[in-house]
């Protein structure tokens, strides 16, 4: 049997532009596609839920059905300036942000600088560097620009850290990828943010309500479906190709 990748997504739309529409299955009560990578090896993909005790928890069950290393992939909020939306990023490291206590977890460099060299010769560029890790979204500029400047992160989620630290505890390989959605200068209003329910669906009702409360939120949601389907196909491109080995769904377009 050959090696099986374990892919930790939290959204199913992130799961969706990572492994396709179709095949997806219930198992013990998580959302669940497996693939095969080519070469005797599988992917399992398990979509987790927003979060990071979900993250931990599809972690260590992917980690249990046999996996030999861990992928996250899913979107990011930007924190460098100067990245846009659809901007893939690998963690070489991942800080945690709660409480201000800045406390790091390494990632492997190496590979993390292998994978963008792969993801490169793909034709898919990524940039290394420091992602954060919140227990709650980040979504207002100034703590966005606070988080850069106290740490140095150049994007912020809230599952990396999860991940890293089940796979380095496991013995594991682990890669971090991220796609930027909503930019460090625009944010994400937080009424937006707590539009997706915690397995990671969209809650419309809530949003219908919201909208008609403040019209003006419409730009805002406009803006952030375009950053989002950025992200989300660059998740594509970095998965579908090939680059990381995740197998392809190309027969079920």
């Amino acid at each position: 049997m050959g090696p099986l990748t374990g892919v930790v997504a939290a959204m199913p739309a992130e799961a969706r532009a990572v492994m396709g529409r179709r095949h997806w299955r219930r198992v013990e009560e998580r959302l669940v596609r497996r693939a095969d990578a080519g070469r005797g090896g599988a992917t399992l993909c398990v979509c987790a839920g927003v979060g990071p005790a979900r993250a931990e928890a599809a972690s260590r069950w992917l980690l249990a059905q046999g996996a030999t290393n861990l992928v996250l992939l899913g979107v990011a909020g930007g924190l460098h300036p100067r990245l846009r939306p659809g901007d893939l990023i690998v963690a070489e490291a991942v800080v945690e942000v709660d409480g201000g206590t800045g406390r790091v977890i390494s990632a492997d460099r190496e590979l993390a600088r292998r994978t963008c060299a792969e993801l490169a010769a793909a034709g898919v560029e990524a940039r290394p560097g420091l992602v954060a890790a919140s227990s709650r979204p980040v979504c207002s500029p100034a703590e966005r620009a606070a988080l850069h400047q106290r740490y140095g992160a150049i994007a912020v989620d809230m599952e990396s850290a999860a991940v890293l630290r089940s796979g380095r505890e496991a013995g594991v390989p682990v890669r971090i990828v991220r796609a930027v959605c909503d930019p460090a200068d625009h944010g994400l209003p937080e009424r937006i943010a707590r539009a997706v329910t915690a397995d990671g669906w969209p809650r419309p009702g809530y949003l219908l309500g919201q909208v008609l409360a403040d019209p003006a939120l419409l730009g805002h949601l406009w803006r952030a479906g375009k950053e989002m389907r950025a992200a989300l196909e660059s998740l594509k491109r970095c998965a579908v190709g090939g680059a990381l080995r995740l197998g392809s769904y190309e027969s079920e377009r």
